[in-house]
């Protein structure tokens, strides 16, 4: 019953973003949220007893990813999706990624995302 994820689940406090494969990682993310257990040790931070932080790490890399085709629909450049993307519902997802010291962390966290999923899109990772 307990499930260890490595780094495609990190509550440090926030997702390890920088080295995602946003397109790969849903899937993964989802047969995550299909097993049965009493315990998962992510790959940094705290034992979890539930799949909660799974759920919104889910919801924000969905989000993220399909924000991020839309902008690609529209030509926009890297840089335009990470002014563009909006996680402010999905940040609220995870108790732990709420509080304004966060609030530096949390920027670097999502343009990183937003540029992974936007290279991963295109084929270009």
């Amino acid at each position: 019953g307990v499930l260890f994820t490595g780094d495609v689940v990190v509550q440090s406090p926030l997702p390890f973003t920088a080295a995602t494969w946003p397109v790969e990682w849903s899937g993964v993310l989802h047969a995550i949220e299909g097993e049965r257990v009493t315990a998962l040790m992510p790959g940094h931070g705290p034992l979890m007893r539930d799949l909660s932080y799974v759920r919104a790490l889910h919801a924000l890399i969905d989000g993220v990813t399909s924000q991020v085709a839309a902008c690609l629909d529209r030509s926009m450049t890297v840089e335009q999706c990470q002014q563009s993307v909006d996680v402010t519902t999905l940040r609220a997802g995870a108790p732990v990624w709420a509080g304004r010291a966060l609030d530096d962390d949390w920027k670097a966290t999502v343009r990183a995302l937003v540029e992974r999923a936007w290279h991963e899109l295109r084929g270009l990772d």
